[in-house]
């Protein structure tokens, strides 16, 4: 083979090494990807943009809308909403996928649970005012999908049945559990009745005391992070049925910044003895609290010393 034949060879043996590398390699990566793309139910989906989210499954109706100080349920009640528990049903919406079409009609739709009367729905609107929705029917025989359908496209599809759970979340599901909403730096002195009692305060370096202060800083920690295990009456209309009209333990945070002091009161025990009340001061919900919470709340002032060299 002559000099030229060889460069012509090892040239076009270069060439398609080049492109099956890139067709191969890095072209099925990106073919991998458009692939997925093209199942999404609601490709291009923003999650950022969505302004307003209704959920209608078994346990009711329940409107979200953002506004300028976050996420918040408007119907049925009126209170703020989880954002990390929201988060992740925009994601479901974001990331759910057509698995299968089932009926491309829609004819029988109604067989799957698609009629006049869908077993749940979700709808959101964007920014611009779009609206979109997405109905769930019933599972497939084995349990692993469920069927669906987008709101104007008859087609009857197959879904994941975890992407119908992810979405349709109820009340208890994407209302706010945090009990109170404080920073530790924030607090200027704490008074509690709680177990033994418990004092702390300021001292003129800045540091609440007596006590270690970094014991001190992991336990507001904690307090911060309470977050309320049922919703018993939002109008706490009856206290003494809870036993707040004359609490057993009361635990006053006093915040830098504010008037009034931020505090929490314990009622009582239920019937079973299994939950007890409690209810921020100043404000109606009266709720319940894992009983850790006591626990917690109860802290000794030698809990918080420093440590013996």
């Amino acid at each position: 083979m002559s000099l030229r034949s060889s460069l012509i060879a090892a040239l076009l043996l270069l060439g398609l090494g080049s492109w099956y590398y890139f067709y191969e390699f890095k072209g099925k990566a990106r073919r991998e990807k458009s692939a997925e793309e093209a199942k999404l139910v609601f490709p291009g989906l923003d999650a950022a943009s969505i302004q307003e989210l209704s959920l209608h499954g078994a346990g009711g109706d329940l409107v979200l809308k953002l506004g300028p100080e976050g996420w918040r349920i408007t119907a049925p009640i009126q209170a703020p909403a989880d954002p990390n528990s929201l988060g992740a049903v925009v994601e479901a919406l974001k990331t759910m996928q057509r698995d299968d079409v089932i009926d491309e009609s829609g004819e029988h739709a109604a067989d799957y649970g698609l009629g006049e009367a869908p077993l749940g729905t979700a709808r959101f609107v964007s920014a611009s005012g779009t609206a979109k929705a997405v109905s769930f029917g019933i599972d497939n025989p084995t349990g692993q999908g469920a069927y669906a359908r987008v709101q104007g496209d008859k087609a009857v599809i197959l879904v994941s049945r975890y992407s119908k759970l992810n979405v349709l979340k109820d009340l208890k599901d994407l209302r706010d559990k945090k009990v109170w909403d404080f920073q530790p730096s924030q607090v200027e002195s704490v008074v509690s009745t709680f177990g033994q009692g418990l004092r702390l305060s300021k001292n003129k370096e800045g540091k609440l005391g007596p006590g270690d202060p970094a014991k001190i800083d992991a336990w507001l920690q904690q307090l911060s992070s309470l977050r309320i295990s049922g919703f018993i009456d939002e109008a706490g209309k009856n206290l003494g049925k809870y036993g707040l009209d004359a609490p057993s333990a009361k635990i006053e945070l006093k915040l830098s910044g504010q008037k009034a002091p931020l505090a929490l009161l314990r009622g009582k025990k239920d019937a079973k003895g299994t939950a007890t009340y409690y209810r921020v001061e100043g404000k109606p919900l009266v709720f319940s609290l894992a009983e850790y919470a006591a626990v917690m709340l109860s802290k000794k002032p030698e809990e918080l010393a420093p440590a013996k060299k």
